[in-house]
């Protein structure tokens, strides 16, 4: 069985698609909140990187939040960090392929008009 072109981009693109959705960019949120109401809380948010989309566990290593937050490690304490999907980063990553995939589709079918394999 032979694939056409057509089928090969589409192909490539969902397999794109299907990675990415397993293994989507999370963000760290720092949410420390004052003992007393005289002060702000504090919230502040870095780039996690990419896992496995079932293993969004929180780093329990002090230092390595307290550095990445650059805060205090006495303030590191693993209760005020949580994690959470970067869907903004994921929305712009999956916007690009599709946009990728469809320039892909167009440009194919150019060829495929004028008369090309």
């Amino acid at each position: 069985m032979r694939f056409s072109p057509r089928h090969i981009i589409l192909a490539i693109g969902l397999s794109i698609v299907l990675f990415m959705l397993l293994f989507p960019p999370w963000i760290y949120v720092y949410h420390f909140q004052r003992p007393s109401r005289d002060f702000k809380n504090i919230h502040m948010e870095r780039p996690a990187g990419y896992a496995v989309i079932w293993r969004w566990d929180v780093a329990a290593d002090r230092a390595y939040l307290a550095e990445v937050f650059s805060i205090d490690p006495a303030r590191a304490n693993p209760e005020y960090f949580s994690m959470r999907l970067d869907t903004m980063r994921l929305a712009m990553q999956l916007a690009a392929v599709g946009a990728l995939v469809l320039l892909a589709l167009v440009i194919e079918n150019a060829v495929t008009r004028k008369g090309g394999t």
